[in-house]
């Protein structure tokens, strides 16, 4: 759903779950992103950000640190 952009119906088909189950799931997937944005920024651990907010790191530049 995230990293693949697949709907919920196309979950269901591919995989055989219950849609009832997959929309239970992606409900609590967004439920979950609102209460991140609640908090402190964190490392994102996933290849695709989660709705709008997410697109842009928080800091425009980076600085490699070289020991």
């Amino acid at each position: 759903y995230v990293e693949n952009y697949f709907t919920t119906q196309e979950i269901s088909d591919k995989y055989g779950i219950p849609l009832d189950l997959v929309i239970n799931i992606v409900s609590k997937i967004h439920k979950a992103e609102y209460k991140r944005r609640q908090g402190p920024p964190t490392l994102r651990v996933s290849k695709k950000a989660f709705g709008i907010g997410r697109h842009y790191p928080i800091t425009q530049k980076w600085m490699r640190f070289c020991n």
